[in-house]
């Protein structure tokens, strides 16, 4: 979902929407990333007992 526009001078809230968009989602694939390898570090360690 990228929300980003080609029409510089006039969209340009709509760019600076996009990015921010953007950024959120990246945060929030980072977020899942972390707690999906938090989760296999559990389930490894948890095997190994």
């Amino acid at each position: 979902m990228v929300l980003r526009s080609s029409f510089s001078p006039v969209f340009d809230k709509l760019e600076l929407i996009g990015y921010a968009v953007d950024i959120e989602i990246e945060k929030d694939v980072r977020r899942r990333l972390i707690v999906m390898n938090g989760l296999a570090q559990e389930t490894q360690n948890a095997r190994e007992r």
